[in-house]
């Protein structure tokens, strides 16, 4: 039977037929590689889920709604009069929830608003009327 050296480093035990210095330096190179790669692979992760984070749906900030509840009633029935409501056979109620998720907003009386808008005699449209000239201003501001 062969003696084996013992070895007074962090190498407790070295067969000197099977392994030589370089080996053990090979081996801690091959390790650290790894090590590297696997921490930059974390770190990676870490900050793909910081912007994850900060843009998830799940607990979105939502934006204030400046304007009225009657703007609010126009806008709803504008998204279902031009086809949205067809997608997936979305009510004006329910129209108004998914806006909700997006505006700090609770609307009132839907319908009632909705028979306000159009019993108007000049424009029934005055919102819309008004965000289309807003545009139009900004796209004409742009091209100056």
């Amino acid at each position: 039977m062969d003696s084996y050296r013992i070895a007074t480093s962090k190498f407790y035990f070295q067969d000197p037929d099977f392994s030589t210095p370089r080996d053990i330096l090979l081996g801690k190179f091959k390790a650290y590689s790894e090590l590297v790669l696997y921490l930059e692979q974390r770190l990676h992760d870490l900050e793909f889920r910081v912007v994850a984070t900060e843009t998830s749906i799940d607990n979105p900030e939502k934006l204030n709604w400046p304007f009225t509840n009657t703007d609010w009633v126009e806008l709803a029935y504008a998204f279902h009069s031009a086809g949205l409501a067809k997608q997936k056979s979305l009510s004006i109620s329910r129209i108004s929830k998914i806006m909700q998720e997006v505006f700090d907003f609770t609307p009132k009386d839907i319908y009632k608003t909705y028979q306000d808008i159009k019993n108007r005699k000049n424009s029934r449209t005055l919102f819309l009327d008004e965000l289309t000239k807003s545009l139009l201003s900004e796209i004409i501001k742009s091209e100056e």
